[in-house]
């Protein structure tokens, strides 16, 4: 005969009888964000580049989950992200981009407020918009322009 035990039982501590063993979907889950957290301050590295050529310069954590198509680990670590945030498991002001200079904002394309980007918050604004794809630059050459593309 053999003996069924719970996964819950063999991962309760010592103290409780059980085998001290970690959640394999929490460790994981873990390992996976860490490649999200990576994502983030490393623009030149390679496999960041490839990321974004792929599915856009923010990784495809923009996108909606439902949105999301293909099995590839990235579309998975996009989703697994999702989840944690509507279980309320990952705080996003922890998972925010920093502007620093800017080379790498897109105005239009980061999430700015309420987890929201900005065309879906103000789409009338974003319809007299011609510069759709500026970048915020404090000391550079790209402009958040409105029309001829005079204010910075």
């Amino acid at each position: 005969n053999t003996a069924l035990v719970s996964w819950d039982s063999v991962m309760a501590s010592y103290s409780r009888g059980g085998l001290n063993i970690g959640s394999l979907l929490s460790f994981n889950l873990s390992l996976l964000l860490k490649w999200r957290w990576r994502f983030v301050p490393n623009d030149n590295m390679l496999w960041v580049r490839v990321i974004k050529h792929i599915y856009s310069q923010q990784g495809g954590f923009e996108s909606s989950p439902s949105r999301i198509t293909g099995s590839s680990p990235w579309s998975r670590l996009i989703v697994a992200t999702y989840r944690l945030i509507n279980h309320q498991v990952i705080d996003t002001s922890v998972l925010k981009k920093h502007v620093g200079n800017g080379a790498s904002t897109r105005f239009w394309e980061d999430l700015w407020l309420d987890n929201q980007l900005l065309p879906s918050r103000f789409p009338r604004l974003y319809a007299l918009e011609n510069f759709k794809m500026s970048l915020c630059l404090i000391d550079g050459t790209a402009l958040l322009g409105f029309g001829n593309g005079d204010v910075k």
